[in-house]
């Protein structure tokens, strides 16, 4: 494989694996899975309702995020905008956090069951730790993504009774590639890597289990 190739297989992973797209993906699972239990407590009163609500979590956490950020870098005019320039960094930072907020108030006024709020509360606090980090040291948030989907995966298999092994094994396969393909752009180093998936790891880890 040459390098241009390489270089492409790296983009496309790390596209794929946007942090942009996990907490909603998590959502998705937790919600398909648990549908009957949140139909019995009455939190979703039909299917139109569980459809309702995942767009509404897709607004917040996916569609508003992206588009604020497009247009901040319009404005800014920063059509080559590059995630390694730090300053830049902040304002998307800024803007996922508020996203994030919104959903949470959201979800509190829907009167949601803890665990999906403790899901999006986990996600908040990896984006403010993102951000506060980021002053002085590049975290990867891709790796913390992933870090904190593997720790959420693994803590519902314990409550919800179901074998997670499966899923775990693939999430640490995606991990050590997406890892990979950000060291090949030049985005992160190793150490920026691995400690930014601890740190999503642990980060979600305890307040997804929180909420249980």
């Amino acid at each position: 494989m040459n390098e241009r190739t390489l270089l492409r297989c790296a983009r496309f992973l790390s596209t794929l694996f946007s942090p942009f797209y996990m907490t909603f993906a998590v959502f998705v699972c937790i919600l398909f899975y648990s549908f009957r239990r949140l139909l019995y407590v009455g939190f979703i009163p039909s299917v139109w309702g569980y459809m309702i609500l995942l767009f509404m979590v897709m607004c917040f956490t996916v569609i508003l995020p992206q588009l604020s950020i497009v247009l901040f870098r319009r404005i800014m005019k920063q059509g080559g905008w590059v995630s390694s320039q730090r300053r830049s960094r902040t304002v998307p930072y800024i803007i996922a956090i508020l996203s994030y907020l919104a959903c949470i108030i959201m979800l509190s006024m829907l009167n949601a069951p803890t665990y999906l709020l403790g899901l999006v509360v986990s996600a908040l606090v990896s984006i403010m730790l993102c951000a506060l980090i980021n002053v002085w040291w590049k975290v990867s948030t891709h790796m913390v993504a992933l870090g904190g989907v593997t720790a959420v995966i693994g803590i519902c298999g314990m409550v919800m009774n179901f074998n997670p092994l499966f899923y775990l094994c693939l999430l640490f396969l995606f991990s050590g590639v997406v890892g990979t393909s950000r060291m090949i752009l030049r985005q992160h180093t190793l150490s920026q890597v691995l400690w930014s998936y601890v740190l999503g790891l642990a980060c979600s880890a305890y307040f997804f289990l929180k909420g249980f």
